[in-house]
C-alpha cells in the first residue's frame, strides 16, 4: 500500500475466505456488502477520508491502524 499515494483504505476479516465469508468476523462485525456501498457513497459525495488498515477480529470488533 506504500506505493499508492492516494488515500486508501484496506479491511481484513479474520478467519473469511476470497469472498469474505464463512467466518465470525463477516457475521458478527459490519456487513461487508454495507460498508461497501457506504464507502462508494461516500466517494461519489467527495467526502474526504484518511488512509486506513482495519482489521475485523473473530468477534466482529474492528480495529483500524494508520496506512
Amino acid at each position: 500500500m506504500d506505493h499508492i499515494s492516494a488515500p486508501k483504505e484496506i479491511v481484513v476479516y479474520e478467519g473469511a475466505n476470497h469472498s469474505v465469508a464463512d467466518a465470525s468476523s463477516v457475521t458478527l462485525g459490519e456487513n461487508p456488502k454495507d460498508y461497501l456501498a457506504d464507502w462508494l457513497e461516500a466517494r461519489l459525495n467527495d467526502i474526504p477520508f484518511e488512509s486506513v488498515k482495519g482489521f475485523v477480529d473473530s468477534s466482529g470488533r474492528r480495529t483500524d491502524t494508520p496506512a
